[in-house]
């Protein structure tokens, strides 16, 4: 088995902070939408009310979305080995998120699905990592 070597820490602190930035400016867009709604509808929000299947997907696709472009921050920065730093992005990401959870655990979902997201932002990660990648021209 190779040892995880040569990868640069600042591109990943980078894609990591990226990724929590983006999930923020998404979970504000999404509170923001919310209270328009109910603004729009004349009713009065409530904040024990479980979300809707709709906003907690919107919530979880953003927030892949938001490691993937930290993956591809991250290996952009270091220029060399990009799946790599994508895939340290990932892995600090949910190493991150297991930290929040203990914090102030989700009730949202269901175990296995929480599960699979967490497994799901490693992989977010290496997409934004190998999509990174420069093209290879055609000889």
């Amino acid at each position: 088995m190779r040892v995880v070597t040569h990868l640069k820490p600042w591109p990943i602190v980078i894609g990591i902070l990226v990724g929590f930035a983006g999930s923020v400016v998404l979970a504000m867009a999404v509170a923001v939408a919310l209270i328009g709604s109910h603004v729009a509808a004349g009713t009065e929000p409530d904040p024990d009310a479980p979300l809707t299947v709709a906003v907690l997907a919107t919530i979880d696709i953003g927030g892949l979305l938001t490691t993937v472009l930290g993956g591809f921050v991250a290996a952009r920065q270091a220029g060399v080995r990009h799946t790599a730093h994508g895939t340290a992005v990932g892995v600090g990401t949910l190493i991150v998120s297991l930290l929040l959870y203990l914090i102030e655990p989700s009730l949202e979902h269901p175990l296995p699905l929480e599960v699979l997201l967490l497994v799901a932002i490693v992989l977010a990660g290496a997409l934004g990592g190998r999509w990174a990648r420069p093209a290879v021209a055609a000889a």
